[in-house]
C-alpha cells in the first residue's frame, strides 16, 4: 500500500473520530447536554463527512497534479482545513443561536438535523473557495518562468562546459552547482546519453534537459547557440541567467 493510501486512511480515521465525538465535546465546552445529538444522527453526519472527505482527498491530488512543476505547489492537508472550517462554523452558529433563541432551540431534532446538513453544504462550498485561493497564491509564488529560467541555466552551463572542454560532462557536478531543482527541492537525476545527448530530470519526474532537443546547435557556432538565451535573459528571466561574457557579445542585446 502506498504512502498516499496510508495518508488517506489516517485522515479518514481523524474525520470519523472528530464527527463522532464532536457533539460530546461541544456539550462539554458549552456545558449543556441538549447540544449533544442522537447517536444515529451523529453516525449519519459522520458518514456524510466521510463521503465529503473522500471527495476532498481526490481534489487534493487533482490540485497538486495541476502544478506546472510537480512538487512545487504546497498546500495544507484539505481534510485539516475541512475540520477546522467545520469546527469554527459550528462554534459560531452555536454562539449565535444560544444568544438569540437559547438552548431550547436544540430540543427540536428536525431543526437541529437540518442545520447540520445545511452547514455541511455551506462548509464544502466555502472550503473549495479557500483552497482555490490558496492554490492561486501558490501558483503566483512559483511562477512558470522560474522553472524555464532554471532549465535555461542548466543548458547554458552544459554548453559552457562543452566549449571549454571539447566534450559533454559525465556528471552533474562537472558543470553545475545545482544538485536539486530549486523550484521544488527535488534531487536532480543525471543520465549520460549518446553523442550530444544528456538527460536531466528530478525525482518528481520533471524534465529539465531532454537530450539533443535542448542542445540544438551546440556543435555549431557558440554565439548562435547562446542567441536564444541572451533573448531569454533580456525578457523572460530579467537578467537572471549567468552567461559568460565571451558568449554574450551580440551587440543587438547589449544593455
Amino acid at each position: 500500500m502506498s504512502f498516499l493510501n496510508y495518508g488517506n486512511i489516517f485522515w479518514e480515521i481523524i474525520v470519523f473520530l472528530y464527527f463522532s465525538c464532536k457533539s460530546w465535546f461541544l456539550s462539554r465546552i458549552f456545558r449543556d447536554s441538549q447540544i449533544r445529538t442522537h447517536f444515529l444522527v451523529s453516525l449519519t453526519i459522520t458518514a456524510a463527512a466521510l463521503l465529503i472527505n473522500s471527495q476532498i482527498q481526490a481534489e487534493y491530488a487533482r490540485y497538486l497534479d495541476m502544478s506546472y512543476v510537480k512538487g512545487a505547489i504546497r498546500l495544507p492537508p484539505f481534510t485539516l482545513l475541512f475540520i477546522l472550517a467545520d469546527f469554527i462554523s459550528t462554534v459560531v452558529l452555536l454562539l449565535l443561536i444560544t444568544a438569540r433563541a437559547g438552548t431550547s432551540f436544540f430540543k427540536l431534532p428536525v431543526t437541529r438535523i437540518l442545520m447540520d446538513i445545511l452547514r455541511l453544504v455551506m462548509i464544502y462550498v466555502i472550503f473549495i473557495l479557500i483552497v482555490s485561493r490558496l492554490w492561486v497564491k501558490e501558483v503566483d509564488r512559483n511562477l512558470n518562468w522560474n522553472f524555464e529560467c532554471f532549465k535555461s541555466q542548466m543548458a547554458i552551463d552544459i554548453a559552457v562546459f562543452y566549449y571549454q572542454n571539447g566534450r559533454l560532462p559525465n556528471r552533474l557536478d562537472e558543470f553545475s552547482q545545482f544538485t536539486t531543482n530549486p523550484i521544488n527541492n527535488s534531487d536532480l537525476v543525471f543520465t549520460d546519453g549518446s553523442t550530444l545527448s544528456i538527460y536531466i530530470s528530478d525525482q518528481m519526474g520533471n524534465k529539465i534537459i531532454e537530450g539533443y532537443k535542448d542542445l540544438i546547435g551546440l556543435d555549431t557556432d557558440p554565439l548562435s547557440f547562446f542567441t536564444v538565451y541572451r533573448i531569454f535573459n533580456k525578457t523572460l528571466c530579467s537578467g537572471g541567467l549567468k552567461i559568460p561574457s565571451e558568449y554574450n557579445q551580440d551587440p543587438s542585446w547589449q544593455k
